[in-house]
């Protein structure tokens, strides 16, 4: 499984990142690594989406566990 772990220091509140995160089709506007990206439903547990990084091939991925304001994957 491919995961990624970033750590930022920021003035934005939990609530103005976690909108960030569960808006999936906007990834691309502030990730430059991201070409496209699309979720196939609510950002909820079980959820499928698609990500095609800018310098790799599209892949599907499904949201195993939301814990709001705090993480995913």
């Amino acid at each position: 499984m491919w995961t990624k772990k970033v750590t930022i220091k920021t003035t934005a509140s939990r609530e103005q990142i976690w909108n960030l995160w569960s808006d999936v089709k906007n990834w691309n506007k502030w990730d430059n690594e991201v070409e496209h990206s699309e979720l196939n439903g609510q950002f909820e547990i079980g959820t499928f989406g698609i990500l095609k990084p800018t310098k790799g091939p599209k892949s599907k991925f499904k949201l195993i566990s939301v814990d709001k304001l705090n993480e995913f994957t």
